[in-house]
């Protein structure tokens, strides 16, 4: 039950609370279309991919990452090609960087 002196508390976590999650569930871009190696043994491999900001903020199915599509959202078909998440290299041949 909600007390008269805990609605201004709500209120006030309410309007700190509720931008947060909706900045969360847009996407600055979208991969899908393609192969995104995860690294966990549980789950190897996903369809597709969503950024918010500078970090990976979805990993799964093309039809789950369509949610996070908004207005402003660039949208990259992969086209069946992989992505290696968290891999950063100017250039390197994965069979010879040990």
């Amino acid at each position: 039950m909600v007390t008269r002196s805990s609605k201004p508390l709500l209120v006030f976590a309410a309007a700190f609370l509720l931008p947060t999650i909706v900045i969360a569930q847009k996407a600055n871009t979208v991969f899908l279309n393609g192969t995104i190696y995860t690294m966990d043994a549980t789950r190897p491999a996903a369809e597709a991919m969503a950024i918010s900001g500078q970090q990976i903020s979805f990993v799964g199915s093309d039809d789950g990452v369509q949610s996070l599509i908004r207005e402003g959202t660039t949208v990259i078909d992969l086209q069946g090609k992989m992505v290696l998440p968290g891999f950063v290299s100017g250039h390197e041949h994965l069979v010879a960087s040990g």
